[in-house]
């Protein structure tokens, strides 16, 4: 083939081919290069959104359900503090003997009478039953419930009487 100025122009002719793939080489290259950060910031910023979910859900977990106390918890996170393993019964309660002891060690009561002591042990038993009941309801245990509160209303007077103080001899009925 013969071009217009008398050179000879073949496909097969280097020149020829070098200047028409060099822009198509470049263009390859261009996007291949484009394509490729293009790529590695979408892995990035995939990986960036998943961490920012996994805090999230950290964040949001502990401030979830809570599963041991089986209530909504409140808007603060529950930290882990070892309590002392001692049976449900031998904590005190306000009126027991063992609040007695913490209160009269401080000076602020006497110290418990043994009659005292009996009272708090028929308190505690008390307690027991109370929550038994008020854990299986049952039909008329509203009533069982509502005497077993009231005697140990009359048990927590009885115990700052003048018998459980060891002042008087005479037994309330309550107690016989």
């Amino acid at each position: 083939m013969e071009t217009g100025n008398g050179v000879n122009a073949s496909p097969s002719d280097p020149t020829v081919n070098k200047e028409t793939e060099s822009p198509t080489n470049s263009a390859i290259i261009g996007g291949a290069v484009g394509g490729g950060i293009t790529l590695i910031l979408v892995i990035l910023n995939l990986l960036y959104l998943c961490r920012r979910r996994r805090q999230s859900r950290r964040r949001n977990s502990a401030l979830g359900f809570n599963r041991t106390l089986m209530v909504k918890s409140s808007g603060h996170r529950e930290v882990e503090v070892e309590m002392e393993s001692r049976p449900y019964s031998d904590y005190p309660y306000p009126g027991s003997s063992t609040a007695s002891v913490v209160a009269s060690n401080s000076g602020l009561t006497e110290k418990p009478t043994e009659r005292q002591k009996e009272i708090d042990e028929r308190m505690r038993h008390l307690q027991d039953l109370l929550s038994t009941l008020e854990s299986q309801p049952q039909p008329g245990t509203d009533d069982s419930i509502g005497k077993v509160r009231d005697r140990i209303k009359r048990f927590t007077l009885l115990k700052e009487g003048d018998w459980a103080k060891e002042m008087s001899d005479e037994k309330p009925a309550d107690l016989t």
